[in-house]
Parts: C-alpha cells; structure tokens; sequence
C-alpha cells in the first residue's frame, strides 16, 4: 500500500527519499561483513534490523519492494 502523501510530494523529494532508504540498506549489507568479519554477532544481528526497517519503510511509502 502506497502512502498518498508521499506520493503528492514533488518527485525530486520521493526520489531523495526513496534512493536514501536504498542507500542505507546497501550500507548495511557492506557493514555486515565487516561486522562479521570481526566477530560483532550483536552489531550483525543490529544491522540486520536496520535493513528490515529500511526496507518496510521504503514498501509502506512507495508500495515497491526495495532493491535488495
């Protein structure tokens, strides 16, 4: 389901948004191999956590999956 609201904000902003959310999902991923690569099992399990937020937002205002 989209959020209408966002929908009615000027493209450019759903754009900044939507490439935002895309971007710290990517971030994330990259975090965790280091994380992982250190042995940080807390800091994988919070990072993992980050990109399921990320990624619901991103579905809730746009009514996409995100590009994982």
């Amino acid at each position: 389901m989209t959020s209408q609201s966002f929908l009615r904000l000027p493209e450019s902003v759903q754009v900044l948004v939507t490439e935002g959310l895309d971007a710290e999902v990517q971030n994330a991923f990259a975090r965790i191999e280091e994380a992982q690569a250190a042995g940080d099992e807390t800091l994988v399990r919070f990072l993992e956590g980050d990109i399921m937020r990320a990624s619901a937002l991103r579905t809730k205002i746009t009514g996409e999956d995100p590009k994982l």
